[in-house]
């Protein structure tokens, strides 16, 4: 809920009581993309300048096997530097049967600009992430948390 949608004193008690109101964040356009390398490359990325506070990350995607089998791992990154926990995605079926996926973490970085990005890379297999193209590419979002 937005914050001017709440009553004037219930904002003041919430600001009070040190609950965290941001509206410091950066949502992703990322393109369609296929990953094809063991290295960790960037499915979807943001930009956001902090003031210091905790930052919340979250990504969400679909990813389209391009085989029978296979599996990806995906993980944050804050610039060149790996967060938080790795997820795997498996494909345990057949050629273009979808598998969602997600991943979270909160990065508690200095005041500064950062480079967030949510990256992919390959176990076994090939996977294509935006199958039906940009619209369905995965989205990566960060949240400073700020007061």
């Amino acid at each position: 809920m937005a914050l001017s949608k709440i009553p004037s004193e219930m904002q003041e008690a919430l600001v009070a009581d040190d609950i965290p109101v941001t509206r410091n964040y950066a949502v992703s356009d990322a393109s369609a993309i296929t990953v094809a390398t063991s290295s960790p490359t960037a499915i979807a990325a943001v930009t956001l300048t902090t003031t210091g506070g905790p930052v919340l990350l979250i990504a969400t995607g679909d990813a389209n096997p391009l085989q029978t089998g296979g599996w990806n791992w995906y993980q944050f990154y804050r610039d060149s530097t790996a967060i938080g926990k790795k997820v795997l995605n498996e494909n345990a079926g057949g050629v273009s049967i979808n598998g969602a996926w997600a991943n979270s973490t909160i990065d508690v970085p200095s005041a500064g600009t950062y480079s967030y990005q949510i990256r992919a890379w390959r176990g076994t297999g090939d996977m294509q992430y935006g199958e039906t193209g940009s619209i369905q590419a995965p989205t990566i979002c960060a949240v400073e948390l700020v007061k």
